[in-house]
């Protein structure tokens, strides 16, 4: 079972499938691929581009959402 199957599940029910999300936000079907699977995160401004595009919220990728590095200094 896919991690992140919410946000498949997304995805299939806008776009009918990852190849046609893939060219909505300019992302290459592997990365969408390996994000579903667990084998990738996104960066914080890749959610928030997702989730402009398929309507939802954040809270759908949150499994795959790379934590921003810590700062030492603060």
């Amino acid at each position: 079972m896919s991690p992140n199957l919410k946000l498949k599940s997304e995805i299939l029910y806008r776009f009918g499938s990852q190849c046609k999300f893939a060219k909505e936000v300019g992302e290459s079907e592997l990365l969408i691929s390996q994000v579903i699977h667990g084998r990738r995160k996104l960066k914080r401004d890749q959610a928030e581009a997702w989730e402009k595009a398929l309507g939802c919220g954040i809270d759908v990728f949150e499994p795959a959402i790379k934590e921003a590095p810590q700062c030492s200094n603060c």
